[in-house]
């Protein structure tokens, strides 16, 4: 504190320590965790004061898994609609079982007019059908979710991964939406084979 720079500076931020934590005493351990943190508080004002957000992180850091995470987008990973089972109104047990079968991505999507989401039954309702002695010509619409929790085609594969997984009930499978239009469906499985997770 007695250096000519903190003598003729506005501001001293005071990293000084009592001493090392290592058995010597000499190697930098704790002044380098509190240079660090000092940086850390420094950097996380700054990003606050010029209202820098994850687009300006993916855009300077594009490299980084952080940058990539940012960056990607659920277009980038997603299936598009024509590798995803497509149910009808009133299939039966059979029927959607054999067609998950030949486009095995965990889920049928329910279509209405202009490709809109009517709903979405994944291999879970399959199996809840099955437990409650649904017979395989029996219409599968009791299991339908009507009302699933879908995503855009730009949302970031960061903020997907968070809706699919911070919640009590995890989701391992989204309907993509753009403009009331379903478009693909993304699996929770995709996200993780980018290797940024």
């Amino acid at each position: 504190m007695d250096s000519f720079i903190a003598k003729n500076v506005d501001i001293v931020l005071n990293g000084t320590i009592d001493k090392e934590v290592d058995p010597l005493g000499i190697v930098p351990t704790a002044s380098s965790l509190v240079a660090m943190a000092i940086g850390d508080a420094l950097a996380s004002v700054l990003m606050v004061k010029r209202g820098f957000k994850e687009k300006d992180f993916a855009k300077y850091h594009p490299g980084g898994q952080l940058g990539k995470q940012l960056g990607l987008t659920v277009k980038d990973v997603m299936h598009p609609i024509k590798e995803v089972a497509v149910l009808k109104e009133n299939s039966s047990l059979s029927n959607v079982a054999t067609l998950m079968t030949k486009k095995p991505l965990g889920a049928a999507l329910l279509l209405g007019k202009n490709k809109t989401l009517e709903g979405i039954i994944t291999e879970g309702d399959i199996r809840k059908a099955i437990a409650s002695n649904k017979k395989n010509g029996d219409s599968i619409n009791p299991f339908i979710n009507r009302n699933p929790v879908k995503v855009s085609s730009s949302m970031t594969i960061h903020d997907a991964k968070k809706l699919m997984e911070d919640r009590q009930s995890q989701i391992s499978v989204l309907p993509v939406v753009d403009n009331k239009k379903c478009v693909g469906l993304l699996r929770l499985h995709d996200l993780y084979q980018t290797k940024l997770f």
